[in-house]
């Protein structure tokens, strides 16, 4: 059966044995013989144009038969003829990538071995291969959100199976530019495809449609356009792992309903538009990243319900409805910066083990109410954000229960005035931002004798008092330090600038600290800091401030900046020993996934 019919050759010649294609160093009687095999897999106008790379693919297959080196096949029928085909789509999509750029050439074209032998063992772009997920075992989200997986000794480029079919193909990171050809999908055998992190541009091809053995498709951080063609829930049934994250891709998600093989689905950093009701039957889905799209539905109950899934990320769409309670049983999950509504979900006190470890949901201002008084039964928890909410109460006793806890941002909600809550036993918090929290009190001593391991502080934007204890010069391990905007008074601890490793320091807006204090120390040339910005109030002697505040002025200093708590650089978190969540606080908003 012909690949492309007749009504899919619009614009074809009327010769069938056009020599107008063949090169000039192409022997016409093979040209012909080669022709007459090829004219049942591509169109003849892209065979009778020379410009085409079906042309200089076909050019190619023939120059291997006057070597010698194939011969052509007696029958078009592709179960005969595969062998040839295969060679000749896999020479169509070295020349549709602009082949002769590659950066590693990976033996394709090499007129002395079969296409089976067209690839490389590399161990430099590991992290950037998809291999059988049943092999590779695990998934990792990675820098800026990329979905990678590997091992050792990965192979770059094609192989075969037993029978000498193409079931891999491999080519991440390696400068291929251009539209995917849609013979591709001649390669029925294919299960393993990734073309990760090219600059490959067009739609997918409706050709795809036949690649029905397919496991594995990355297509991940490329230029390219369209939507996910429809046919996918009935075509590739066998689909277990699916990335088309970082491109242009745009249109309403498809139906997955009856992928019940496909484990992990990323389609971030698109385009994509409406709702998200589109995976009711995919029993098998344990990850997926939908960040950063046009989304625009609602939650609904019953989201988790009839998916396993351990990674949720919705993030940066524009979702609405509330947060399912069961949310609580999903690993990691990410919901910050959308227009859900709503409180958070409520924690029953009981001897549940809930599985959530990492829960971001800040920049949902319509969110309200309190944060759930035993909130401190997810143990699990590691990393927490309801920050830039519109949450009221007070911070509830219970998360000083949060033992594992790492990264804990709650400001910028409503909160009433209160008290500095009581953390002393968070005692692996690297990351601490009560800023914007309403806290009328002084900073508490266990502060520095406690959170040992603190890297960020922020407490700007209260109404602390009091003096700043000269024991937060145990916090050895401090970056950022931010203390703007309260009610803080004497002077500086001499003390405190024992913390080396300080980068960020602000305590502008503190009109109580002693008008002579000095800062200089820490603006010394010749000292051990590598301060990259410093604000303080104009009366403070302070000479490599990168701004200094007076009293009244309310636009001064950065706290008046809304992504501050989200612009630093994150560290990992790694929850098990094959799933893991690994931010990276990108100074783009639209990146800011973490």
């Amino acid at each position: 059966v012909a690949f492309f019919t007749r009504g899919e050759r619009n614009g074809t010649s009327s010769n069938r044995n056009s020599l107008s294609g063949k090169a000039a160093d192409v022997n016409p009687v093979v040209w012909t013989q080669v022709y007459g095999l090829l004219i049942t897999y591509s169109p003849d106008y892209k065979l009778d144009n020379p410009n085409t790379a079906q042309s200089r693919a076909a050019n190619f297959m023939a120059r291997q038969v006057q070597g010698a080196l194939v011969d052509v096949p007696e029958s078009r029928d592709y179960d005969v003829a595969y062998q040839f085909v295969q060679e000749y789509v896999m020479a169509i999509l070295y020349y549709s990538t602009d082949g002769p750029n590659w950066d590693r050439q990976l033996g394709f074209m090499d007129n002395g071995d079969d296409v089976c032998a067209w690839h490389e063992t590399v161990d430099d772009l590991v992290s950037a291969t998809f291999q059988d997920v049943t092999v590779a075992g695990g998934f990792e989200q990675g820098p800026n959100g990329h979905v990678i997986a590997g091992g050792e000794d990965s192979v770059m480029g094609v192989q075969c199976n037993e029978a000498g079919e193409v079931d891999y193909l491999v080519i991440p990171n390696n400068n291929l530019k251009g539209d995917l050809p849609p013979e591709v999908g001649l390669l029925e055998a294919l299960q393993h495809v990734s073309l990760y992190k090219n600059k490959i541009s067009g739609s997918i091809p409706n050709a795809f449609q036949y690649l029905n053995d397919l496991h594995t498709l990355v297509l991940e951080d490329n230029e390219m356009t369209g939507s996910i063609p429809d046919y996918i829930n009935e075509q590739w049934t066998e689909l277990q792992l699916l990335s088309l994250a970082y491109n242009n891709l745009d249109g309403e998600l498809p139906d997955f309903d009856g992928m019940d093989k496909l484990t992990q689905l990323a389609l971030n950093h698109n385009g994509f538009t409406g709702a998200i009701d589109v995976f009711d039957n995919t029993p098998l889905l344990e990850v997926l990243l939908l960040s950063n799209n046009e989304l625009d539905g609602s939650f609904y109950p019953s989201l988790l319900q009839t998916i396993p899934v351990r990674l949720f990320d919705v993030s940066n769409n524009k979702l609405t409805g509330q947060i399912p309670p069961d949310f609580y049983d999903v690993e990691i999950v990410d919901v910050h910066n959308n227009q859900l509504s709503g409180n958070v979900p409520a924690v029953l006190w009981d001897d549940y083990d809930y599985a959530i470890r990492f829960f971001s949901a800040y920049g949902n201002p319509n969110m309200e109410g309190e944060i759930p008084l035993h909130i401190g039964k997810l143990t699990a928890l590691r990393h927490l954000d309801l920050s830039g909410n519109g949450l009221t109460g007070s911070i509830p006793p219970s998360v000083n229960h949060l033992f594992n806890l790492e990264y804990l941002y709650l400001g910028n909600n409503d909160f009433d005035s209160q008290d500095f809550p009581y953390l002393a036993d968070l005692e692996k918090l690297q990351e601490l931002s009560l800023r914007a929290c309403a806290i009328e009190d002084a900073i508490p001593h266990w502060m520095g004798e406690w959170i040992s391991n603190l890297v960020l502080l922020d407490l700007s934007d209260n109404a602390l008092s009091g003096v700043i204890p000269p024991n937060l010069s145990q916090l050895i391990e401090m970056r950022f330090l931010l203390l703007g905007n309260n009610q803080l008074e004497g002077p500086i601890p001499d003390s405190l600038w024992d913390l080396r490793n300080l980068n960020m320091f602000t305590l502008d807006h503190n009109d109580q600290i002693a008008a002579d204090t000095s800062i200089g120390d820490v603006c010394a040339d010749d000292g051990p800091f590598d301060l990259q910005l410093v604000v303080a109030d104009c009366s403070l002697e302070c000479s490599c401030c990168d701004e200094c505040c007076q009293p009244n002025d309310t636009s001064c200093g950065v706290s008046n900046s809304p992504n501050l708590d989200h612009g630093y650089d994150r560290f990992g978190f790694d929850f098990s020993d094959d799933l893991s969540f690994e931010a990276t606080g990108d100074d783009d908003d639209d990146d800011q996934d973490n």
